[in-house]
């Protein structure tokens, strides 16, 4: 069976630590699985967990503020290879004519949990002059960059997930940390992050409309940024 895609999600650091008063319910795990009707208990609250996770933070928690997201947003553009209309050195990366592969149905699901950004305008504060080395064959059909967590849904890619995304992660804080309010952290994102593997295009395109629908709750197009693909 094919994967179609596959649905990223990781927060900012300290944002939802374990045994936070949320748990880990989010009208994500329901959508996927159903699991309240099946009677599943995740994570459930836990104040001594939660507890013991502050004690052992290094740093405050971490919001990304509006030009953060933006700054965000640019630097993953980057790592797609795509760069904003309208910027020097433009180019529109061509589209690969593959067949969508026809499968069916289920995703598999790992770690933790699981919403603002506004599009990119050349010139606008936290644009990137520094070149990055995009990631080959990086696609993105979906995004959402909110100012506690990301979700992204992409199309298969031929490199280990954790290398992908800890290499999303890195570029990201890097860009972040080389702003003069950040002078003073080391720490944007939290370890680990949450997968879905998509292997219908149903579904998948159900997983899109759910992403588009948080930049919708927040004022902006479904698909807000260039460089997203949408199916």
């Amino acid at each position: 069976m094919s994967t179609v895609a596959i649905h990223l999600i990781w927060t900012t650091y300290m944002t939802w630590p374990p045994g936070d008063s949320r748990g880990h319910w989010s009208p994500l795990f329901d959508f996927y699985g159903h699991l309240i009707d099946t009677g599943h208990k995740l994570q459930l609250p836990d104040n001594h967990t939660k507890h013991h996770a502050t004690v052992l933070a290094k740093e405050p928690r971490k919001v990304l503020p509006p030009n953060e997201i933006t700054l965000v947003a640019n630097t993953i553009g980057q790592l797609t290879n795509q760069i904003a209309p309208g910027m020097p050195g433009e180019t529109q990366r061509q589209s690969d004519a593959q067949e969508k592969p026809r499968t069916t149905s289920v995703n598999t699901t790992t770690n933790p949990t699981a919403n603002n950004t506004p599009p990119h305008t050349p010139g606008m504060p936290g644009a990137i002059s520094k070149k990055i080395q995009p990631i080959e064959g990086l696609r993105i059909h979906a995004a959402a960059i909110e100012p506690t967590h990301v979700h992204l849904l992409i199309a298969p890619i031929n490199m280990e997930l954790s290398k992908l995304v800890g290499r999303i992660k890195s570029q990201t804080s890097s860009a972040l940390g080389a702003l003069p309010q950040n002078q003073n952290r080391s720490r944007t994102w939290t370890a680990g992050y949450w997968k879905v593997f998509l292997f219908d295009e149903p579904t998948t395109i159900s997983v899109q409309r759910y992403i588009e629908q948080h930049n919708q709750r927040n004022g902006l197009p479904p698909a807000p940024f260039h460089w997203i693909e949408p199916i």
